[in-house]
């Protein structure tokens, strides 16, 4: 009888690129209009997270970015003005562009 299987998914069942690609430009695009700024500076805002971590698939790479420096004495607004919008629109896109091959 087989208890397990262990399986490497990403580019397995699905291609990883597909996904996550229009899946951070979503989240991109949001964190441009809740926090006004130009796309180039969220995007080295993030690339700088994902680059200490080593990965771009890190949770809480907003929080953790320098995004975040203008809003460090209320999380509450950032979360519910910048994270929010920003999950909400990656997750969408994951939903859209997630497809099995």
């Amino acid at each position: 009888m087989i208890r397990a299987v262990v399986t490497d998914m990403d580019n397995t069942l699905y291609s990883w690129v597909d996904y996550i690609v229009p899946s951070i430009e979503a989240m991109v695009d949001s964190l441009c209009r809740t926090t006004g700024l130009p796309r180039i500076k969220v995007a080295q805002a993030l690339k700088a997270v994902y680059e200490r971590y080593e990965s771009n698939e890190y949770p809480f790479a907003i929080q953790e970015s320098a995004l975040y420096d203008d809003f460090s004495s209320d999380f509450d607004s950032f979360n519910k003005l910048v994270i929010t919008p920003a999950r909400e629109a990656f997750s969408t896109a994951r939903r859209k562009y997630l497809q099995p091959y």
